[in-house]
């Protein structure tokens, strides 16, 4: 066989197990979209398409993101910046930057996420699907930073971008971000329609991860209208469907909810182990917002049984992370809380769900 006609299989036979690789990661089989993902990586080490090596390995890093392995996803879609470089395929370096500010997203580091974003934002003019991302993850800063306008301004750009790329996942991931957008500013039925739509555009393409934080989502909406069933079968399905994938990362936010829920039916017992399970999956993946978040719920259930000085220490914790990370809006409801169990008054309203970057 010839050099020039090796090169052309091994680029065909790359293409290919990367498509495996993408059907598996879309339907939630992450130990067989890991084995595809590598050995595009190994197929294209000498030879072949350099766009499909830098794919493979972003797409390798996230799932080991998903499995709270954050340095080695980070070395991967560092490699993966570095190969579409050596490509001259700018758009997939972008990608590959689009994915480092997520990461940096989720562990709380705003500027480094905005600088990684703002650097790679042109050139992602020409692709439609990675505009969007980067538009979702600019929309997540500006929720984090409680300027809820910007942050619909972002997400409906999103949303339109993926819409102009055809990208069905891109949009349903636009409505879960719009829908939890709607849900910190109490407009429940907006973001219940915006859940709903994010559901089932999510089973139209068969992504079990985003139907499962969408299920965990349309949770967080029938809690805040004391649906407690509702809340308790969203959030065990979106478990259920997080263990499955192992989406590690994830079943923070589900134990959470779950916490909430039986803390507000007086189950006390259940309610302090499903939060201190958010807690400890949280800090093992190093996800300080949830981290904080579940702080904060926890904090509301000492602080409902006389336990003080146990709240006030987790208030502020709480506290720290989003003064840290300059998260205006739950530092100012955090401050709210603190004088609370200080007061003895009963404690304010905890914060809704985050936006999702990938």
């Amino acid at each position: 066989m010839s050099h020039s006609t090796d090169s052309a299989f091994l680029t065909r036979n790359a293409g290919q197990i990367l498509a495996d690789g993408r059907e598996h990661d879309l339907a939630g089989r992450s130990s067989e979209a890991m084995e595809c993902y590598a050995a595009v990586i190994d197929v294209t080490a000498t030879h072949g398409d350099l766009r499909a090596r830098a794919e493979a390995l972003r797409r390798l890093g996230v799932l080991h993101h998903m499995r709270a392995e954050p340095d080695v996803a980070a070395d991967l879609c560092r490699r993966s910046q570095q190969v579409a470089t050596q490509a001259g395929a700018p758009d997939v370096a972008a990608d590959a930057s689009n994915a480092l500010a997520g990461f940096a997203l989720e562990r709380g580091a705003l500027a480094e996420a905005w600088q990684l974003l703002t650097a790679a934002l042109p050139f992602a003019e020409t692709s439609s699907a990675l505009l969007g991302k980067m538009e979702q993850n600019l929309g997540i800063i500006a929720t984090i930073r409680g300027d809820w306008a910007a942050a619909l301004h972002h997400y409906y750009r999103s949303r339109q971008a993926y819409a102009s790329a055809s990208d069905q996942r891109g949009c349903a991931i636009a409505h879960h971000n719009l829908g939890m957008t709607h849900a910190k500013r109490k407009e429940w039925q907006e973001a219940d329609r915006h859940y709903r739509r994010c559901f089932g555009l999510a089973e139209t393409v068969g992504d079990r991860h985003l139907g499962g934080l969408a299920a965990l989502n349309r949770a967080e909406v029938r809690l805040a209208i004391d649906d407690y069933d509702g809340a308790r079968a969203g959030a065990e399905q979106a478990l259920r469907i997080f263990n499955e994938i192992e989406a590690r990362r994830d079943k923070a936010g589900a134990h959470r909810l779950l916490g909430m829920v039986f803390r507000n039916r007086r189950q006390m017992a259940l309610a302090e182990s499903h939060l201190r399970s958010a807690l400890e999956i949280a800090a093992r993946a190093d996800c300080p917002l949830t981290e904080a978040d579940a702080a904060r719920e926890l904090a509301r259930l000492y602080h409902s049984q006389g336990r003080q000085e146990a709240a006030l220490d987790l208030l502020e914790r709480a506290r720290d992370v989003y003064q840290q990370l300059e998260a205006v809006a739950d530092l100012a409801e955090v401050a709210e809380q603190i004088a609370g169990v200080r007061a003895g008054t009963s404690l304010s309203e905890s914060p809704r769900p985050r936006g999702l970057h990938a």
